[in-house]
């Protein structure tokens, strides 16, 4: 068994950390105490002239701790690797041989203590993994023809449809077909607020339903669930290691049989050379066998990582590896998509242009009255309007969408229409190109109004909605010096829009995605480390090229799991500025760590030598550099939403 947070390496603190129990004291932990009371005992019966009495308890406390070390041992001695069992059982040895079995006790259980805090600080980067695995139910109720069984989750196929009752957790990803209620969808994308959810909505497993029943029809395998690509994904996310632990790595691979061979030359040479003393420099020896292993090194980066990944989680942004945080943190150009990224993908009214002799309210009527009965976003865009703005409606008779052009009805024998200018034009109006060129011009899109008996009598612009927060991340982003930029495969007058509106530093538009990926090597070249923001669809390309790929998670959430580094798993953009936040924190906590366990170790070894280190010094540079690098890191799990600890 690999250390915890150094799996899939060669880390010399292979097979360390004691196996522990989910509930109540293991036998690890039992011996960890029975080590601890005969070292108590050692120590203070002497004080009451019962010194020989004393040896035994050491004893006792030396067997107790090493019985757990003896296995863990015998296995990095099988895979040939010296690892901190082994130091440790050598040195225990040596310091019964030279007569110092108080010592040798406390060496043995501080080793053991020391391992212990450092695997319940570990531990406590899963807990937010655990926390997901806990939130989808064993079984869930699923409605047949004329009853309603339980069933295992992983039986439940796509096309069946399960109930949920208030309170209990959604068991599976589907499609709401009866009820309404509220969702807490925290677990998926980390938002706080419930969402309203009624015939038609998406959800998702693991979520909860707070108050009313639902009928909901699955559409994925249980093991296809949002939630358990997610699981899978930060399982994951440890293998794709940030540069700077593939360099610890390769430097602990160099430092121990350094310092090992070090420490032979420390036992063997002084009596050899100088005729001096073999004991005194085989006691200075094993304590620099003792801060041989890098332990606190190896693990100072990984455990930073895992518990920004952990962190970032829980606020509904999904990290892919510890690599991507470091490229954030380097980065200083983000790219981004327009439509369905800074934008919502939603029309909504810019304003009414009414004709000379018209109002405003005339032909906002006319348009919501005509577009009441059509489906096209343009037209709900304009009901919706209207009715924000107290215009009411009017029944037509005769309805009709004419393909290409827009759609028509009939008011008191007086023909409505609404379209663009071949809908004018089939209705014999011949100048009204000046009703769509300023608006174009400035991005818009413009809806002719009229009727067949007084032509043109204004038109409705509309334009793509910002994205909430688009705005405040451009500005956050331009105040840290990253450089903005603009890929979309709009028109030139639509992305200058965006682009102004939110103050974007460089626009590219009318591009293929092809041509975004090219515009990402560009940038790249000129600009080095670059991020781009997409929708995770069209984007997948430029996704993929880019050093972080950040996607979108709640459109075409199945495509931005699989392309993107990073999913917004509630596409709030402001996340992106706390990830950023959160990025530079690990890598500060990075860089505190790598110095701190360096340091340690390189003071550790210069007091070996005049014999300053002793055994328990040595131990509790080794295991008191590990678990505080460890809880160094811990701090990042802290790191809430809004950035702050």
């Amino acid at each position: 068994m690999k250390h915890p947070t150094c799996a899939g390496s060669d880390c010399a603190c292979t097979t360390r950390t004691p196996e522990l129990a989910t509930k109540g004291i293991d036998l690890n932990t039992a011996l960890t105490f029975v080590s601890g009371a005969g070292l108590f005992l050692g120590l203070i019966l002497p004080l009451f002239a019962v010194r020989q009495i004393s040896l035994y308890f050491f004893a006792i406390s030396v067997v107790s701790g090493l019985l757990p070390v003896f296995p863990r041992a015998l296995a990095s001695l099988k895979n040939r690797s010296l690892d901190m069992n082994v130091l440790l059982l050598v040195s225990t040895f040596g310091a019964v041989y030279l007569g110092k079995a108080g010592e040798a006790a406390a060496l043995v259980f501080l080793f053991a203590v020391g391992s212990y805090l450092e695997s319940l600080a570990t531990n406590r980067t899963r807990r937010s993994l655990a926390e997901l695995m806990s939130f989808v139910p064993e079984t869930a109720e699923v409605k047949k023809t004329d009853k309603v069984i339980t069933m295992p989750v992983e039986e439940i196929s796509p096309g069946e449809v399960v109930v949920v009752r208030p309170g209990m957790r959604i068991p599976v990803d589907g499609i709401v077909t009866f009820g309404e209620t509220t969702v807490n969808q925290s677990a998926i994308t980390g938002e706080s607020v419930p969402i309203r959810m009624f015939p038609g909505c998406q959800v998702y497993a693991g979520t909860l339903n707070n108050e009313g029943y639902l009928e909901v029809q699955v559409n994925r395998y249980y093991k296809a669930t949002t939630l358990q690509r997610i699981i899978q994904l930060v399982k994951k996310a440890e293998q794709h290691k940030a540069p700077v632990e593939s360099f610890v790595a390769r430097f602990a691979r160099v430092y121990t049989p350094l310092v090992i061979v070090l420490a032979v030359v420390l036992a063997v040479v002084p009596p050899i050379i100088f005729a001096l003393d073999f004991r005194p420099w085989l006691y200075r020896s094993l304590a620099l066998l003792v801060v041989s292993c890098p332990c606190a090194l190896v693990i100072s980066t990984p455990v930073a990582f895992v518990s920004a990944i952990g962190s970032s989680a829980r606020s509904g942004v999904l990290v892919k590896g510890g690599a991507f945080l470091e490229e954030i943190a380097r980065a200083r150009t983000v790219a981004f998509d327009k439509t369905g990224t800074l934008t919502s993908g939603r029309l909504r009214v810019t304003n009414v242009h009414p004709a000379p002799g018209y109002t405003k309210e005339e032909v906002l009527r006319i348009a919501a009255s005509v577009e009441r009965n059509s489906e096209h976003p343009i037209a709900r865009a304009i009901c919706l309007y209207a009715e924000e703005q107290g215009v009411r409606s009017v029944e037509l008779l005769g309805f009709r969408s004419v393909p290409g052009r827009g759609a028509l009805g009939l008011a008191d024998g007086v023909t409505w229409w609404v379209g663009n200018a071949a809908m004018a034009e089939f209705f014999e109006v011949q100048s009204v190109h000046h009703a769509t060129a300023d608006e174009w011009g400035s991005g818009g899109t413009a809806v002719l109004v009229g009727t067949d008996r007084d032509g043109v009598i204004g038109y409705v612009t509309l334009g793509d909605e910002i994205r909430p927060g688009a705005s405040e991340l451009i500005r956050k982003l331009k105040g840290r010096g990253i450089k903005t930029v603009l890929l979309t495969g709009d028109n030139r007058s639509a992305a200058m829009r965006v682009s102004n509106e939110l103050g974007i530093d460089e626009v590219c538009w009318e591009l293929l995605p092809e041509q975004k990926l090219n515009a990402i090597l560009d940038l790249k070249n000129r600009f080095g480390h670059t991020v781009m923001v997409g929708d995770g669809v069209n984007d997948a390309p430029a996704l993929a090229v880019a050093d972080v790929g950040i996607a979108m998670g709640r459109i075409g959430s199945d495509t931005a799991l699989d392309t993107a580094d990073v999913v917004l798993m509630n596409d709030d953009l402001l996340s992106i500025d706390r990830l950023w936040e959160l990025a530079q924190r690990t890598s500060a906590v990075v860089r505190q760590n790598i110095a701190f366990a360096l340091g340690i170790k390189l003071l550790a070894v210069l007091l070996a030598f005049p014999g300053l280190l002793s055994l328990v010094l040595a131990v509790l540079a080794d295991d008191g550099a590990a678990v505080l690098v460890t809880l160094n890191a811990l701090r990042l799990t802290m790191v809430q939403r809004s950035g702050q600890e």
